[in-house]
């Protein structure tokens, strides 16, 4: 338990500094993606301080605060969804260059923090599983935004930030869905 305290405490650390990185470039050049991918990282940090309480909790409250984040988990969804039909009523392309490297700090950040959790006993534990699933699916995220942002380098396009910013919200429905079916197996 102490160990996976200390693994989380670093892991929320580190996604809610990177929110305010990551948020204050999307807004300045207008990506969908990061956008979506900042909200995902103080998501991400609001998911694992919960872990953290109910980790201690009895397994009735644990089963609880399990639905509780699967609610929190559909922020960077909804937020996602929101963002992409603004990008739909204006279609800006964002700015390729700030878009890559900050999604490259971002890529490094969740790779360090999957790793981390990767290390947790996260089969047999929803809650940690949640916490582990968020930071995999966030690298997976990371790449997205980075090709989008290569290829909207060579080929201005708005296109592909709004589909990296589609894909963060498909890839966070999932996991919603995997995290509730171990819930319902009572995996907490």
């Amino acid at each position: 338990m102490q160990k996976s305290t200390r693994t989380i405490s670093i892991v929320i650390l580190l996604n809610f500094l990177y929110f305010f990185v990551e948020f204050y470039y999307a807004r300045r050049i207008g990506s969908v993606a990061l956008f979506a991918d900042s909200i995902d990282f103080l998501e991400d940090a609001t998911t694992n301080f919960i872990a953290i309480i109910a980790l201690s909790l009895p397994f009735i409250y644990r089963k609880y605060i399990s639905y509780f984040l699967l609610l929190v988990f559909l922020l960077p969804a909804i937020s996602a969804f929101i963002l992409i039909i603004d990008k739909l009523i204006n279609p800006v392309p964002p700015e390729a260059f700030t878009l890559t490297y900050v999604a490259l700090g971002a890529l490094i950040i969740n790779a360090f923090c999957s790793f981390l959790l990767s290390k947790l006993n996260y089969h047999q534990n929803s809650l940690l599983k949640t916490v582990y699933l968020s930071a995999r699916n966030d690298v997976f995220s990371n790449l997205l935004i980075i090709t989008a942002g290569l290829i909207t380098l060579i080929h201005p396009s708005f296109i592909y930030d709004l589909l990296a910013g589609s894909f963060v919200l498909a890839i966070n429905l999932l996991a919603i869905r995997e995290i509730l079916s171990d819930i319902k197996q009572n995996k907490i």
